[in-house]
């Protein structure tokens, strides 16, 4: 008996780690949406340049984060235009002013219509054609020399008894 239990454990276990040991990629959803506002830049370091774009409602705010251009930076502004599938950052020197905003993985993105489209075919994310909405932080308020989070919080428990 003590064999038998033994023997169903051990394939438990066995099929417990090739069910959790999978190479798979997990699936990205995709949702088409409106922008949201936020700066965009890429997701990981270790990059020596790289492109932002600050959106705020339907304004944009293009400018490269670089250590070598120096003064020569671009940086642009302009009006966001929006159509059904994607939207155009409305100034003639921005690279790549179509864009294809949306969540991928619940987390608002801006992509190049070029990476886009490699994703939807081979389901690769090329990092220089993605752009992630950075997470906000969070500032001191002077006033009251304490955190914005902590005044909000603070504020809410005060209107719910």
């Amino acid at each position: 008996m003590k064999a038998l239990l033994v023997i169903i454990l051990f394939s438990f276990a066995v099929a417990g780690h090739s069910q959790s040991n999978t190479n798979a990629a997990p699936l990205l959803t995709w949702k088409f949406q409106a922008p949201v506002d936020g700066r965009y830049c890429p997701q990981s370091g270790g990059w020596f340049a790289y492109e932002n774009i600050a959106i705020e409602g339907n304004r944009f705010h293009y400018f490269i984060t670089s250590d070598s251009l120096g003064d020569r930076n671009p940086d642009y502004r302009g009006k966001i235009i929006q159509f059904p599938d994607h939207i155009w950052l409305d100034h003639r020197k921005v690279p790549n002013a179509d864009r294809v905003p949306g969540l991928l993985a619940n987390h608002p993105v801006l992509w190049t219509y070029e990476a886009f489209d490699h994703w939807k075919k081979t389901g690769e994310i090329d990092p220089t054609g993605i752009l992630y909405r950075s997470k906000p932080q969070i500032v001191c308020d002077p006033a009251t020399n304490r955190n914005e989070m902590f005044r909000q919080v603070r504020s809410a428990l005060r209107s719910n008894p």
